[in-house]
Formats: C-alpha cells, structure tokens, sequence
C-alpha cells in the first residue's frame, strides 16, 4: 500500500469526511472543510503527488486581499507569521492568503498519522494567526 492509500484508509478510520480527487498525471488529492470561529469556511487539500514521495497540505480561502494599496502590509504580516512559526508557510496567492507545509515521504513507513497531525497543525496556526489577519483587513 503506498502513502496515499494509506492516508485514505486512515481518515476513513477515523470517521473524518472527505471528497477524493484523482489527478491526471498519478497524484491524489484529498478534501477537507473547516469553519473558523467568526470566520470562512477553508478548503483544506492533501495532496501527494503522482509518485507518492511528496505531500502537499494547504489551507486556501483565509482570506482575499481586496485593497491593492494594503499588498504591502499583507505581505509584511506574512513574513512575519513566517518567522513566528515554524512549519506552516503563509504566501500569497493572486489575491488569496494561504498556509501551506511539504513533507517528504520515505520508503513504506505509513505517516498517515504524522500527515493527519501536520494537517492539524497548519490549521492551528491559520487560526491562531486569523485576528492578525482580520485586524489588518478592517483597518
């Protein structure tokens, strides 16, 4: 079993919905949703890519930069949430702000576990990091 299926067996365990999203080229992504607090709803994907020796966990929808004159305090605010922690990468995305981590995968050592804990932890850092964000969009 590779570290794709073994991901999926585990998720199916653990009774968390998902959507499967099979890619042309061999890679395997997987779907989540999670509502913030007083906040969006986030696509959270898992890909692994088509030879299953990378996967991708990223969070989009955080939120839309809509003022073109605020880029420039986004991006300050995402070095800086860059530097506060320290797996999970904040970017900007054509308008969006996203978090996103890589993890190599080696040999047949099943992480789905370490892949699920990861996940959460990105996600952990988006909320924790969510004020910040809002704080600057209102302002």
């Amino acid at each position: 079993m590779n570290h794709a299926q073994n991901f999926e067996r585990y998720i199916i365990k653990s009774d968390v919905g998902y959507d499967l999203i099979p890619f042309e080229d061999g890679a395997k992504g997987f779907r989540f949703y999670q509502q913030l607090e007083n906040g969006p709803r986030l696509l959270i994907g898992v890909l692994f890519n088509a030879t299953d020796t990378i996967v991708d966990i990223t969070i989009f929808n955080i939120a839309k930069i809509t003022n073109p004159l605020k880029v420039e305090l986004y991006l300050s605010l995402l070095n800086e949430l860059n530097n506060q922690f320290r797996y999970t990468k904040f970017v900007k995305v054509d308008d969006e702000i996203q978090a996103n981590y890589s993890l190599p995968l080696v040999g047949n050592q099943d992480m789905s576990d370490i892949i699920f804990e990861l996940m959460l932890l990105v996600l952990r850092s988006v909320e924790d990091s969510f004020p910040k964000i809002m704080k600057l969009q209102w302002s």
